[in-house]
């Protein structure tokens, strides 16, 4: 049996809603629209975060019941979230994603040209 050999990414991509110290970015508002019809798809996970919202609003005692508008608005609120987290920081962009890159392939050469000489 053929085996594989071993594999380790060199670089780590890290993205969220809040990435610190961003790195790289890519503009996605040509395809932001695509991206709220898929978001949108995933009924189950807008509705949990919509009751997430609904009950950090009822912690901080407003009475709003925003589950029930947005499970009947799903599409809004997966276009809200979608703009929301993307960054407009970047200038030139309407909307991107961003990412935190941590590249250790310069510091792997070094490594290895150490011991080389």
């Amino acid at each position: 049996m053929d085996q594989l050999p071993p594999y380790l990414p060199v670089a780590k991509w890290y993205f969220g809603r809040q990435v610190a110290s961003p790195t790289h970015y890519f503009d996605v508002t040509k395809h932001l629209n695509n991206a709220i019809e898929a978001a949108n798809e995933h009924e189950t996970m807008l509705t949990n975060m919509a009751r997430q919202v609904e009950l950090k609003f009822q912690t901080l005692a407003d009475n709003s019941n925003i589950t029930i508008e947005f499970e009947k608005l799903l599409i809004k609120f997966a276009e809200k979230i979608m703009k929301s987290s993307r960054s407009k920081k970047i200038k030139g962009v309407e909307y991107a994603e961003i990412f935190r890159v941590i590249d250790d392939s310069e510091q792997i050469k070094k490594i290895v040209g150490s011991k080389e000489r």
